[in-house]
């Protein structure tokens, strides 16, 4: 792994990214066995992963803060043999590791009111399409979906003998996205797990 740091204007802006490769010899995966609803860990070989990630926070202006962030992965088997002899390299997949993601947040803080101080901020997570199953199954693929949540804030509330409170609202899921955490085909039915 190679990865740098560093700030600019006057450390309004704060950057860090990093590039990485990871070989895995004897690499152990679950797989999933329907008929006796469970997971069995074999040995699969060998397998690679490549990726990027970058960081940022920056403060265009005062009392504002602005952070960010992206993720690249791209997970390979080099070598996957089943015990029953069936080579599956091409075929089985790293599951729930997505190519691509990303997160946005902003908060804003007005300061010195009367009361303490309001805070607000919102967040945006991204995560692209994976596999919940590593046989690539089609009906556990997940599609990719976004989350924002929000965060309204009444801070350093003065309550006397020198001691502050803080009141919050928050709020998960506000756009109110459809989205599954988890997927298992028992092939007579699907089972899938739904997010909040």
């Amino acid at each position: 792994e190679i990865g740098t740091k560093g700030q600019w204007f006057e450390r309004r802006l704060n950057l860090s990214a990093a590039v990485y490769y990871s070989d895995y010899k004897d690499f152990q995966a679950g797989v999933f066995v329907p008929a006796l609803v469970t997971t069995t860990i074999i040995n699969a070989g060998k397998a690679h992963m490549t990726g990027f990630e970058l960081e940022g926070v920056a403060r265009p202006v005062d009392n504002m803060r602005i952070n960010f962030g992206y993720g690249y992965t791209d997970a390979k088997y080099d070598s996957f043999i089943l015990p029953s002899g069936q080579d599956v390299t091409k075929t089985y997949v790293f599951p729930l590791i997505p190519k691509q993601n990303y997160t946005l947040g902003v908060e804003y803080r007005w300061v010195g009111l009367s009361v303490g101080n309001v805070i607000g901020s919102l967040n945006y997570s991204w995560r692209g399409e994976q596999q919940s199953s590593i046989n690539n199954d089609p009906l556990t693929f997940r599609k990719a979906y976004g989350l924002l949540d929000g965060r309204l804030s009444l801070a350093d509330i003065n309550i006397g003998d020198g001691r502050t409170a803080e009141l919050s609202l928050w709020g998960k899921n506000l756009t109110d996205e459809e989205y599954w955490v988890s997927g298992i085909n028992l092939s007579l039915l699907t089972v899938r797990q739904w997010g909040d």
